[in-house]
């Protein structure tokens, strides 16, 4: 009998349980499965939804990009807003201090320290080493960044004229207010000693008589007013 049982049992589809050994019948209410197909369609619902939110954080980021560039200032990688390539920069200052009153006539430009043959230049003077134009990004830490072309003479020139110590690894320029930057030996000769910029004199209020114009660094080691380099 109880084998006949469980033949119409397993006729009608049921399963006869007998022993541990034996698998338990599912819960009711819940189809065999139901727990790991609720997991994967909770993964994809996550997944659709993160996929989501990150291309909805793409197409902000590009419009914010458009508008920046439609109004002229997209940003760099420093967060400075580009301005319309070319042209004189705005005038700002290093936490405040004024533009001094220098008479071109008389400034001078001291190249002293460990070279071998230190001088004055007056501007005439540091034009005759030779000139040449260098397009460079002035990046403010002020938020502004600009695209223009300078003009001026290579520090390399003048570092070449004045005989620089073979033992020598520093270059400090300094402004006539006291202001300065130190770099190495090999990123000056990268630089130029600006009296131009945009095709004009350089403006009292932008460094003139000349300024340093330092590529691949910001705004504030682009000394203005300069007075000397002293080589170390």
């Amino acid at each position: 009998a109880p084998r006949a049982a469980a033949a119409r049992g397993a006729a009608r589809g049921g399963s006869t349980l007998s022993g541990a050994g034996a698998d338990a019948a599912p819960a009711r209410g819940h189809p065999p499965g139901s727990g790991r197909t609720a997991a994967s369609l909770l993964s994809r619902r996550s997944f659709l939804v993160g996929g989501g939110l990150a291309a909805a954080g793409v197409a902000a980021f590009a419009a914010a990009a458009l508008v920046e560039r439609v109004r002229g200032g997209e940003r760099r990688f420093t967060g400075s807003r580009l301005l319309p390539r070319g042209g004189v920069p705005p005038t700002t200052t290093f936490f405040g201090e004024g533009v001094p009153a220098i008479d071109a006539a008389t400034w001078r430009l001291a190249v002293t320290g460990r070279v071998s043959r230190p001088r004055d230049y007056d501007l005439a003077s540091l034009a005759g080493l030779g000139t040449r134009d260098l397009p460079a990004i002035l990046d403010c830490t002020s938020g502004w960044a600009l695209d223009t072309d300078w003009h001026g003479t290579p520090v390399a020139t003048i570092l070449d004229a004045a005989g620089v110590d073979p033992a020598a690894n520093s270059v400090e320029i300094r402004a006539v207010t006291g202001w300065s930057t130190t770099m190495s030996l090999a990123d000056a000769r990268r630089c130029l000693l600006a009296t131009h910029v945009a095709g004009a004199p350089l403006p009292a209020a932008n460094g003139a008589p000349a300024r340093l114009v330092a590529p691949d660094r910001r705004g504030l080691e682009w000394v203005k007013w300069v007075g000397e380099i002293r080589v170390a």
